[in-house]
């Protein structure tokens, strides 16, 4: 089997979310835009479809779907023919044509095309379009799931005014591009219902939590006949204290053959203890639902995190205790709390607010008092909220001492050329115990989360100090510093520290970005993209554009976006783009690479379609559906004396309306309408149409 086609088989389509459905709703709910592409799955439908040509399923809207399984070739359609009582009627004023390229099946599907294209990992409508015709197993089951893509690629006809409650002959009669019949064609006598075969609701619903994930099993029949089209399934939860279900499931659950037991696992918050469960049974047009009554379950956690018996004191400094412990192994515990029992009074408090992180057992406590005797114990937290029970704890007795005085007025100077920081600061007078001032530098950032080094490595007696920077090589231009000041003993004991920040001036401009790229989007719009500049200090990036007379700026882009879409473009014009990178102090970059580009779009629109020619007062009105794409700039009508004859243009220019009167038509003449786009591409010619006389 080759890579393609084993990504074709576990390709997953994800759901999208939906607003939460009243019970009734959900009874009727076709579901959500959801799909599970694993052609190896034996759906029913499909093996049905493999002994019967055709397959009708009659709907509660009195409309019959019929399936058939024959792929129509590229660009050809097909007209529909029912027999009853050996008289025929033809179902189709005009041919049925399927998408016949990329655009027309993105058309086709509406919103279910750009999940499609991401799970099937296809870059263009066009890819897509031929990966579902060389692949007629993943149509086929795709058609039977969604009836949006059953009807773009040619596999469903619905009969709008069915005869139901007989035997009915159907006819599918396959037309080459010009309407005329290729000899191919299928027919098969079938049973239609009285009435819709309404699917039996799902049974023997249950749930089960394990943690944060809740596992909700049901069993449906395999051999009720009325069961035999239900292709998938929705899990609808409604939470104890709301009034509305709400769709949990994130992907179709794909019913196999050969299968009567599902479930589905997902992730519920911890505080939903009890819910009401609906699992709706969904056929394959979509619109024969049913749905079991709501079961309310209890969704108690049992799972108990064991407790943490190995908790370790790694340092102790004056009065901040620091605590680690090895790593939980549990799949669902979720973090950790700090709690602190103090020996003196007995009084047990939490120390923490949030939960620490599985992945870092560390706690600093730096609300301890001198002279205290404490008892630490980590809590192990479920993600349903479980705590676990007492581990041994860790005890820590907090030693009385007076540290120094703490310096004050800390002031800093940058100087640029010389690339040093100055420092001073003041300070009471030194007793006999002090022994040096420490100072401590890091680059600053809002969130304080680098350490800091320490700048002297001797003795520093003096008010004063000059920092030359790591290794004595200055600093960076722009970069923001923080300076802290403590005074230390000879017992080791610090004061507090007095902090300050400086920033060092920008004087030299950053480098450009690093790449910078153009790329035409449909023909109406320009991606740009570019490389993040090597420059430490830039905090934006300016965006030009020249259309031929001067470079404009276009936008200013924040550093961590470095994308932009301009729709200010116009098809047949030429341009100019790049960018420049801008540092905090408005220092501005040389350019980056510069990009031309020629607007142009290549695809050409679809088809126009529904002609209709009609003779009055000695001349031919034409009118036809506008079409879909929003670039069209007009359209080019043909006429010529025979349906399959030479058309000629009767206008110079486009004409922008969706209707044209020919003055020099008659009845009997055919027509045909191109749309034309605004980079010149020019649609296939629509249907014939033969201008006919209005009674």
């Amino acid at each position: 089997m080759s890579k393609k086609s084993r990504d074709l088989q576990s390709a997953v389509h994800r759901m999208c979310h939906r607003p939460e459905l009243s019970m009734q709703k959900i009874r009727s709910s076709t579901g959500c835009i959801g799909m599970v592409l694993t052609a190896f799955l034996l759906l029913i439908p499909v093996s049905v479809l493999q002994a019967q040509d055709i397959m009708p399923v009659l709907t509660p809207d009195n409309e019959v779907y019929i399936y058939h399984n024959q792929q129509t070739t590229l660009g050809h359609g097909y007209n529909v023919y029912r027999i009853v009582d050996n008289e025929e009627e033809l179902l189709t004023d005009d041919p049925v044509y399927p998408a016949s390229n990329g655009s027309e099946l993105q058309y086709f599907v509406g919103d279910l095309y750009q999940q499609l294209a991401e799970d099937l990992g296809t870059e263009s409508p066009q890819e897509t379009f031929f990966t579902l015709r060389g692949n007629q197993s993943l149509g086929r089951m795709l058609s039977s799931l969604y009836p949006e893509y059953a009807t773009a690629l040619g596999y469903l006809f619905v009969d709008e005014n069915p005869v139901t409650g007989r035997r009915v002959t159907y006819r599918f009669e396959w037309v080459n591009t010009r309407g005329n019949p290729t000899g191919v064609s299928l027919e098969e006598t079938v049973a239609v219902g009285a009435e819709p075969l309404e699917p039996p609701p799902p049974h023997s619903v249950e749930a089960e939590r394990k943690g944060a994930h809740v596992t909700v099993s049901w069993n449906y029949p395999e051999t009720e006949a009325a069961a035999s089209n239900v292709m998938r399934f929705n899990v609808f939860l409604r939470p104890g204290n709301r009034d509305h279900f709400q769709l949990r499931s994130d992907r179709a659950i794909v019913r196999q053959s050969g299968m009567t037991a599902f479930s589905y696992r997902f992730r519920l918050h911890q505080d939903v203890t009890e819910a009401d469960f609906m699992i709706q049974a969904v056929d394959m047009t979509g619109k024969n639902t049913a749905a079991n009554d709501p079961v309310r379950i209890q969704l108690a956690d049992a799972l108990q995190p064991a407790p943490v018996n190995e908790v370790y004191l790694s340092t102790k400094e004056r009065t901040i205790v620091r605590l680690t412990w090895p790593v939980g192994r549990e799949p669902f515990l979720d973090g950790y709390h700090v709690d602190r029992l103090d020996t003196e009074t007995d009084e047990r408090v939490r120390l923490t607010e949030e939960l620490i992180p599985v992945a870092d057992p560390v706690f600093k406590d730096d609300t301890a008092v001198e002279g205290k005797t404490y008892y630490y114990f980590i809590i192990a937290v479920s993600e349903t909220g479980v705590e676990s029970e007492d581990g041994n704890p860790v005890i820590a007795y907090i030693e009385s001492r007076i540290p120094p005085p703490s310096p004050t007025a800390l002031r800093a100077a940058a100087h640029p050329e010389e690339k040093v920081v100055d420092l001073v600061w003041e300070s009471p007078e030194h007793d006999e115990l002090f022994n040096t001032y420490v100072i401590l530098r890091r680059e600053y950032t809002e969130t304080g989360e680098r350490a800091f080094s320490q700048v002297n490595r001797g003795r520093v007696l003096s008010r004063s100090l000059t920092d030359s920077g790591i290794a004595e090589v200055g600093f960076t231009e722009g970069v923001r510093y923080e300076y802290g000041v403590a005074a230390a003993n000879v017992h080791g004991l610090r004061s507090d520290t007095v902090f300050t920040v400086v920033q060092m001036p920008l004087i030299t401009p950053p480098e450009p970005p690093s790449t910078f790229q153009a790329s035409i989007d449909r023909g109406v719009r320009v991606n740009l993209t570019w490389g993040a500049s090597s420059s430490p200090s830039v905090t934006s990036y300016n965006v030009y554009k020249n259309n031929g007379e001067r470079d404009t700026l276009i936008a200013n882009i924040p550093k961590n976006r470095r994308f932009l879409v301009d729709s200010d473009v116009r098809p047949g014009r030429e341009y100019l783009f790049f960018a420049t990178a801008v540092d905090s102090a408005g220092n501005e970059s040389p350019p980056s690479r510069k990009v031309d580009l020629a607007m142009r779009d290549f695809s050409p629109p679809p088809s126009v379609r529904n002609v209709q020619a009609v003779q009055l007062n000695e001349a031919v009105y034409v009118r036809w559906e506008p079409s879909p794409d929003d670039d069209v700039l007009g359209y080019v009508i043909k006429r010529s004396d025979l349906s399959n004859g030479r058309y000629e243009a009767l206008v110079d220019e486009p004409v922008r309306e969706v209707n044209w009167v020919d003055t020099n038509g008659a009845a009997g003449h055919w027509y045909q309408v191109l749309a034309v786009d605004a980079s010149g591409n020019v649609s296939r010619p629509s249907s014939p149409r033969q201008a006919v006389t209005r009674n």
